[in-house]
């Protein structure tokens, strides 16, 4: 009898033995298909918030347009944001928009692998800006010019309206004059001596109505300095786009890059 009962306890326990290790299978397969349907999902949310929180991309290298610093365009591409190094807007309008034969090149550049090409008066980029200053305000420009024979050459503008804007130009003695306009029918200009054709240079500009020099412009490389210490008032409005290239000249090459615009005189 004793010996009955001990081999039926022994079979239970066997039981019990091969029913935990068919459980323990089966936990283990279910446990496998989990991982095997999570996986994937796990990898794609890590890459939507890599997307999401800006760890990569061009965008998270960009300048910062805060402070005084409205625009920063490096002329990579017509999108300021576009290509290395990338700029800012300080206005939601990110593109500028390219007229006639306007392009950028690989010939010459202030840094990265492209800059604006003008090479015929009809060539202008233009995009809005907002928060610039009726009062004052600077830019810093990178350049590289062909010789002027006749007429001028336009590198930027700030414009509010038809007579309130701050405008460098490069003339036909190959001189760049900053003209601020302010009112109905008043300009005052000062300007640099002549640069030389096919040199580049790092230029910057500026205009105040409050303090002498009231306009100012320089570059490198051994130019001379301009200063215009006749006064100056407001313009009627702060400037509202920035037109880069045009002119009269339809002939010579202009490359610019490396364009910033502060709403101070002096950032």
């Amino acid at each position: 009898m004793t010996r009955h009962i001990t081999r039926f306890s022994q079979r239970q326990e066997r039981g019990r033995t091969h029913h935990k290790g068919a459980d323990m299978r089966k936990l283990s397969i279910a446990i496998l298909f989990i991982f095997i349907i999570l996986i994937p999902i796990i990898s794609q949310a890590g890459m939507l918030s890599g997307i999401v929180g800006g760890s990569s991309g061009a965008a998270s290298s960009c300048d910062s347009c805060t402070g005084s610093l409205i625009l920063s365009w490096h002329a990579e591409d017509a999108n300021i944001e576009t290509g290395t190094p990338c700029g800012c807007n300080y206005n939601a309008d990110k593109d500028f928009t390219f007229a006639d034969s306007s392009a950028v090149s690989t010939t010459a550049k202030g840094d990265g692998t492209y800059s604006y090409l003008r090479s015929d008066n009809g060539d202008t980029a233009t995009i809005t800006i907002s928060s610039a200053s009726a009062s004052q305000g600077y830019v810093s420009f990178w350049v590289n010019t062909a010789a002027v024979a006749t007429n001028i050459v336009y590198i930027l503008d700030l414009i509010y309206d038809g007579t309130n804007h701050f405008q460098i130009i490069q003339t036909s003695s190959n001189t760049l004059s900053a003209y601020y306009y302010y009112g109905a029918s008043s300009s005052r200009a000062a300007s640099t001596s002549a640069l030389t054709a096919g040199s580049s240079y790092n230029c910057s500009a500026y205009y105040r109505s409050s303090g002498s020099p009231y306009i100012h412009i320089e570059c490198d490389g051994g130019i001379t300095e301009g200063n215009q210490t006749n006064s100056v008032s407001s313009m009627d409005g702060a400037p509202t786009s920035l037109v880069v290239g045009g002119g009269t000249n339809t002939t010579a090459d202009a490359y610019i890059d490396m364009i910033k615009v502060y709403n101070v005189y002096n950032p």
